[in-house]
């Protein structure tokens, strides 16, 4: 009866021989010579490495992609992991996961966790509004350099204002025009000028006046009546086209 071949274990041999002729301090098969010599010594014909593959597996992952690499800051050479956590912070390097480097200051992540115009801040404490750190609660935003409630308040590019200065249904149409609100049913907003919709029509960021009766439209930057004059290519055409 013709004996069946020992299984072997993939890639363990070709592994071991690279770990051993590229030895390296970041590479280091945890139990690998081990498993490789029990596996042997306890095979047979039929005989599965039940957990040698996946920790083969582990290791290939976790250890054989550890590659060195270096990080030129300041002058100094530092080395680092693949996983990029250092940085430069005013030509001294540091560990992002450690530190955080505002404005070329060093800061521990224990007590920090970000930026603001180059002071350190806890993120879940305060709002960085414009380079400004202000203190946060549940229902604040930032407006410009400055917060508000938005539970009573709204925001404009830069300027605040009081829900309660408005009637609950203008307030709901409310929209803004640069930093000026503006009721969005009889207003709009033209070129950052706000005019009046019953006297006044935008086309194209210019502004005409409603002086004629009828369906007007705009062509171009122009305002036509549709019956008496006609529109190609935003050009206004005689009497119809």
């Amino acid at each position: 009866m013709t004996s069946l071949p020992v299984a072997r274990p993939p890639h363990l041999l070709h592994d071991l021989l690279t770990f051993r002729t590229t030895p390296s301090p970041f590479i280091r098969p945890p139990h690998l010579l081990h498993d490789l010599l029990t596996f042997y010594a306890t095979s047979s014909p039929f005989a599965r490495p039940s957990h040698l593959s996946r920790d083969l597996l582990t290791y290939r992952a976790t250890y054989s992609l550890r590659v060195p690499l270096q990080l030129c800051c300041g002058g100094a050479v530092s080395t680092q992991l693949i996983t990029n956590s250092l940085d430069c912070c005013a030509g001294q390097s540091f560990d992002q996961r450690e530190q955080i480097c505002c404005a070329g200051r060093l800061f521990n992540r224990t007590d920090y966790d970000t930026c603001c115009g180059g002071q350190p801040i806890v993120h879940a404490n305060q709002l960085c509004c414009g380079c400004q750190a202000l203190p946060r609660s549940l229902n604040m935003r930032c407006c410009g350099v400055a917060t508000y409630d938005r539970r009573s308040q709204f925001c404009c590019k830069d300027t605040v204002y009081d829900d309660a200065d408005y009637d609950y249904a203008t307030y709901q149409r409310l929209a803004c025009c640069e930093s000026t609100p503006y009721d969005r049913q009889t207003a709009g907003c033209c070129r950052k000028e706000i005019y009046n919709l019953a006297e006044e029509a935008c086309c194209l960021g210019t502004l005409n006046n409603r002086t004629t009766e009828g369906a007007l439209y705009c062509c171009g930057r122009n305002l036509i009546v549709l019956n008496n004059q006609g529109c190609c290519g935003n050009k206004v055409r005689g009497d119809g086209l």
